[in-house]
């Protein structure tokens, strides 16, 4: 049961990176659907993760050969997709301060126009 998990985790790892390389840093270059199907793989992941942990607990883990190559496997992909993702993190964060910073600043300048009143009228006197 640990090698069919293994062995998932594996495949969505693997479509994690694939996906992971197609997103780009800067948020506006990317299509919704592309963050979707990331945030996705990253859920169905997570699930594989649990079910693999729960399988663990509690027992020894004399580990297969076979899987023992998965895990090695496993362990060279995540040394590239976790720098990728700090990467992604870092500048999706900071572009969102920035986009939070301008929605503040816009505030302030609400109010000065809050009170404008377009019901009136304008009388020129010529003398």
């Amino acid at each position: 049961m640990r090698t069919t998990y293994l062995e998932k985790l594996v495949d969505f790892t693997v479509q994690l990176k694939e996906n992971l390389d197609s997103i780009k840093t800067s948020m506006d270059q990317n299509e919704p659907e592309q963050l979707e199907s990331f945030d996705e793989l990253v859920l169905q992941r997570e699930v594989i993760i649990s079910k693999l942990d729960e399988e663990i607990q509690g027992k020894e883990t004399n580990w297969s050969e076979e899987e023992k190559k998965l895990i090695q496997e496993l362990q060279q992909m995540e040394a590239v997709i976790e720098p990728r993702l700090r990467e992604l993190y870092n500048s999706f964060s900071n572009q969102l301060t920035k986009v939070q910073l301008g929605k503040a600043a816009s505030k302030k300048y609400q109010p000065a126009y809050a009170n404008t009143y377009s019901d009136g009228s304008f009388i020129d006197q010529r003398r």
